[in-house]
């Protein structure tokens, strides 16, 4: 009897813990002006090609080959002119930190300070951030952004991006 007690009490505990998981599952999904400026930082600087999806119109360009491809292979001309594999350029953002300055319906402006971090391949930044070895970087800027088709894209010239 006592056993069919507990086994009441946990089953509503157990339901109540899936429910709010689900919940919090749906909120931690939705888009936000902060969460895409972090998103394309990281994408930016791991010369990661996803970065088109949070850019806008206006800086990815109609031309045949966008300021996203542009950026990438430039990377990539970096390092064959350092005469080292792309993932010597690439940099991994830690300590993240952001600020939002403005936002209304149809715009942002996210301020972002970050250390980047030489990122060779993941277990290299995994091991060189756990023992605080490395050079790392100070990265700091605004971030300007507008709300696309509904979605928040990151526009003007982010680190030099659309120039």
């Amino acid at each position: 009897m006592g056993q069919n007690k507990s086994l009441l009490l946990f089953v509503p505990l157990f339901l109540l813990a899936i429910v709010l998981q689900v919940a919090l599952i749906l909120v931690d999904g939705k888009q936000t002006a902060t969460g895409t400026a972090v998103a394309f930082s990281k994408a930016y600087f791991m010369a990661d090609p996803a970065m088109a999806d949070l850019v806008c119109a206006e800086v990815l360009g109609e031309e045949d080959e966008t300021s996203v491809e542009l950026h990438i292979h430039q990377v990539a001309l970096e390092a064959q002119r350092r005469g080292v594999p792309v993932g010597y350029i690439r940099h991994q953002l830690e300590h993240v930190h952001t600020e939002t300055i403005h936002q209304d319906e149809t715009s942002a402006e996210i301020h972002l300070s970050a250390k980047k971090r030489v990122s060779i391949n993941p277990v290299f930044a995994y091991v060189a951030k756990l023992f605080s070895i490395g050079e790392t970087q100070k990265v700091e800027t605004v971030l300007h952004l507008i709300k696309e088709e509904g979605q928040w894209k990151v526009c003007g010239s982010p680190y030099e991006l659309g120039i």
